[in-house]
């Protein structure tokens, strides 16, 4: 995929789709998913860093990761990276 804002380069981004048929998130919390330590179960284990780091990852990288859920239908995550100019 290409894009281009006005006055700049095109840039070519490699775009990875995840899915899943699972419960899915409220809309109210996927503005925060990304957040260290954000829990909504806490009867899980774990430390809440997974989506936090992944983010942080992404970012360090000039890329980005985006979120679409419907509850009881599944997750969608976009995972977006810049290509590498040759």
């Amino acid at each position: 995929s290409t894009r281009n804002k006005a006055g700049t380069q095109a840039v070519s981004w490699i775009i990875v789709e995840f899915e899943d048929t699972g419960i899915g998130i409220a809309p109210e919390n996927t503005a925060t998913i990304f957040e260290r330590f954000r829990k909504e179960n806490h009867k899980r284990s774990g430390h809440g860093l997974g989506l936090h780091l992944c983010n942080q990852i992404v970012q360090a990288h000039r890329g980005t990761i985006e979120v679409k859920s419907q509850l009881h239908k599944g997750t969608v995550f976009t995972l977006c990276l810049p290509e590498k100019a040759s």
